[in-house]
């Protein structure tokens, strides 16, 4: 299967309360980003134990660990969760830009250093998540 597959049998797979707003976030993105590199990260290790949420991903940036190794990985992610829907800027040198930038202005949301979680897309302002959405993929380095 390939990626695109894995994406719409993730997303066909979840709640039906969740799967309608993960996909409008999903196209939102790629209407935003125009033609990205599309990642899914199923949310398994090597060894096929549940480690994470399953993620679908938007770019690639790479990241250099303390040891001089490295790992190339998406942008911006976006997942369902217990509770909601999360989205991650990975690659943030200042862990609270986040809030700074984007707290006072993007709705009802918790934010951490490089996540937003919300409940429903519609707790956010669709402006402030375009404008993030700019930001993880022209700011982010």
């Amino acid at each position: 299967m390939n990626t695109t597959e894995q994406i719409a049998a993730f997303l066909i797979s979840l709640p039906a309360n969740k799967v309608e707003e993960l996909k409008e976030l999903h196209q939102m993105i790629l209407a935003k980003t125009g033609e990205t590199l599309l990642h899914f990260f199923d949310g398994k290790n090597e060894e096929g134990k549940i480690v994470a949420n399953p993620t679908i991903g938007f770019g690639q940036t790479r990241l250099t660990y303390a040891n001089g190794s490295f790992q190339d990985t998406f942008r911006l992610g976006i997942s369902a969760n217990a509770t909601g829907i999360s989205i991650y800027i990975i690659g943030l040198k200042d862990k609270n830009i986040l809030k700074e930038k984007f707290g006072p202005r993007i709705g009802k949301a918790k934010i951490t250093g490089y996540c937003i979680r919300f409940k429903r897309l519609g707790d956010l302002d669709r402006t402030v998540l375009a404008e993030l959405v700019a930001f993880a993929f022209h700011e982010v380095h």
